[in-house]
C-alpha cells in the first residue's frame, strides 16, 4: 500500500509539472475565487483510475468529482492542492491522497512535484520526506514560533478572528499558497506548527492527507475543540504537545 499510494501521488504529480505554466482552461466552481483547470481533473481522473483497476470495491471521496461507492476502505483525494496559484504561474501546489480504512487514516502523501518533495505516513510507522524520517519542532514559545495558518476560502468570521488574535500575540505566522503544503513544512519541522479552519467550502481532502504525516512526525493533532482529529474534521491546530497548548490558549480557538 505505501508503494501504491506513492506511485500514485508521483503520476498525477507529473501530470501537473508537464502541464505548469502551459494554456490552462479555467473553470469557476462556486465563484471566481473557487476555480478548476484541466490539470486538476486529468490528475484526478489519474488517480481514480488507478485505485479502481488496483481495488475496485474501494470508495473514493475527492473534490472534482465527489464521493463515489462507500464501506468501510475509500481514498480521500485532492489531485491539485493550490489550484489558483497553479492557474497564475505559481509553483506552490502539491497533490494529496489519503486512504482510509475503518474511519481511521492508515496512509498518505503529499506530493509537491515541482520540487519532487514527497511527505508520506503510514499509521504507526513514522512520517518521511524522500524516503528520510522526519519530525514536528520542539520549539515551545510562542515568541519563537512560526506557524502556518491556512483559512480556507468562505470561512470570513473565523478568518478575522483568528488573524486578529495572530496579530494580537506573540507569534510569526505564514502562509503559502496551498494549504497542504503549509501543513508539510510543518510535518518536517520547517515550521513550528499550523492552525487551519476548512468550516464552509471544502472537504476532508483539505485537511485528511495532512493529518496523518503530522501525528506520524510527532504533532498533537486535534480541532478546535481540542478533540482528537478525524478523518473528516474541518479544523485543525498541530504542532508538539507543549506549543499546542500554548496555541490554543493564546488564540481561544475553543471559543470561535
Amino acid at each position: 500500500m505505501e508503494a501504491f499510494i506513492k506511485n500514485l501521488a508521483r503520476g498525477a504529480g507529473a501530470i501537473l509539472r508537464d502541464g505548469f505554466r502551459k494554456k490552462i482552461k479555467i473553470n469557476e466552481k462556486a465563484a471566481f475565487w473557487d476555480v478548476v483547470t484541466q490539470y486538476d481533473l486529468a490528475a484526478e481522473e489519474y488517480i481514480i483510475s488507478r485505485i479502481h483497476r488496483k481495488f475496485p470495491g474501494h470508495g473514493i471521496v475527492a473534490e472534482e468529482s465527489g464521493e463515489r461507492g462507500g464501506g468501510k476502505n475509500f481514498w480521500v483525494i485532492d489531485p491539485l492542492d493550490g489550484t489558483r496559484g497553479f492557474s497564475r504561474g505559481i509553483q506552490h501546489f502539491t497533490t494529496c491522497i489519503a486512504f482510509v480504512s475503518g474511519g481511521t487514516i492508515k496512509n498518505s502523501v503529499i506530493y509537491d512535484p515541482m520540487r519532487e518533495e514527497l511527505f508520506s505516513a503510514a499509521r504507526g510507522k513514522g512520517a518521511f520526506l524522500n524516503g528520510r524520517r522526519i519530525s514536528v519542532s520542539r520549539t515551545a514559545d510562542l515568541p519563537h514560533a512560526l506557524l502556518g495558518l491556512y483559512i480556507g476560502i468562505g470561512a470570513h468570521q473565523i478568518r478575522r478572528k483568528i488573524y486578529s488574535r495572530f496579530v494580537a500575540s506573540d507569534a510569526w505566522h505564514f502562509k503559502t499558497m496551498g494549504g497542504a503544503m503549509t501543513m508539510a513544512y510543518a510535518a518536517a519541522g520547517r515550521a513550528d506548527g499550523v492552525v487551519c479552519a476548512c468550516i464552509n467550502i471544502g472537504g476532508p481532502w483539505d485537511l485528511a492527507p495532512a493529518a496523518l504525516i503530522l501525528r506520524e512526525a510527532g504533532a498533537k493533532v486535534t480541532d478546535f475543540k481540542s478533540r482528537p482529529f478525524h478523518w473528516n474534521s474541518r479544523e485543525m491546530v498541530a504542532a508538539n504537545p507543549v506549543l499546542h497548548k500554548k496555541i490554543m490558549d493564546a488564540f481561544q480557538l475553543k471559543k470561535l
